[in-house]
């Protein structure tokens, strides 16, 4: 079953004379980092709330230690993702954008504007792991398993079995 998360993508009309530059495969690439980005985020956001509940948690009462462990799951996992999502905005995305920016500036030449572009976005699929099959399909699936980490944390431990422990 798919999320509206996971449908949720960019549209945008291009008119003239930047349709020559954006062409439709070239605005699915868009849209397939877009979403892919959009993700990395999601699951970020996801972990830092589920620490926010686990600071407001702390106070309350003692943790069950199995709940611990989780709790220190959350906090690998989130390391993971924040460097992972650094790494994708200043390694690849800064980086890849500011070499776009000199070769314009250094140009006239419009099929110099286009190669420089088309090596962009390539760039960035290939440093985003997106062509990458096996390494883009494991970080799909840390994905979801700290989104479920998540939705589990959020009961709060309270009502949580032995088989949802067992689960995690």
């Amino acid at each position: 079953m798919k999320l509206a998360w996971d449908v949720l993508g960019m549209e945008c009309t291009v008119s003239w004379p930047l349709h020559i530059l954006f062409t439709s495969s070239v605005l699915k690439k868009y849209n397939s980092l877009f979403k892919f980005l959009l993700r990395v985020k999601r699951v970020q956001m996801s972990l830092q709330r589920a620490w926010a509940q686990q600071m407001s948690l702390k106070c309350v009462e003692r943790v069950d230690e199995r709940l611990g462990a989780l709790w220190n799951l959350r906090n690998r996992m989130a390391f993971l993702i924040d460097n992972f999502q650094y790494y994708l905005q200043v390694n690849v995305l800064e980086s890849q954008y500011s070499i776009l920016l000199a070769k314009i500036e250094d140009t006239k030449d419009f099929e110099v504007v286009c190669l420089a572009h088309d090596a962009f976005l390539s760039t960035i699929q290939e440093h985003a792991f997106l062509h990458l099959r096996l390494i883009y399909c494991g970080l799909d699936e840390i994905f979801g398993l700290s989104l479920q980490l998540c939705t589990l944390l959020s009961y709060g431990g309270l009502q949580l079995t032995d088989r949802d422990f067992s689960q995690a």
